[in-house]
């Protein structure tokens, strides 16, 4: 998990800290599968960072729908009446 740690922390790297009004955070495959648990489901789809990438063994995609530093930008379809157990199996739509 982040820095050898459980839970997740500040990304301080991205200019936040704990007094700014805007965060972000790390969280490793721990938290992610804890998350995972409480919804009742086996993978997330995420839009953050500037590129697109299957993280955690295929438990969280990230994509990214913004133009920041020319970032390559995704969408994703999910088919909602398949059960879906790896983010290779969700459908990603570059544009």
């Amino acid at each position: 998990d982040p820095r050898n740690r459980m839970g997740y922390i500040l990304n301080f790297e991205r200019e936040f800290d704990e007094f700014s009004d805007h965060k972000a955070f790390i969280f490793g495959e721990n938290e992610l599968n804890s998350f995972l648990n409480i919804a009742g489901s086996r993978v997330m789809v995420r839009a953050h960072e500037q590129k697109i990438q299957h993280n955690f063994n295929g438990k969280c995609l990230t994509l990214s729908s913004t133009d920041y530093k020319d970032a390559t930008k995704a969408y994703a379809i999910v088919n909602l009446s398949k059960d879906v157990y790896n983010t290779n199996q969700i459908e990603i739509h570059y544009f």
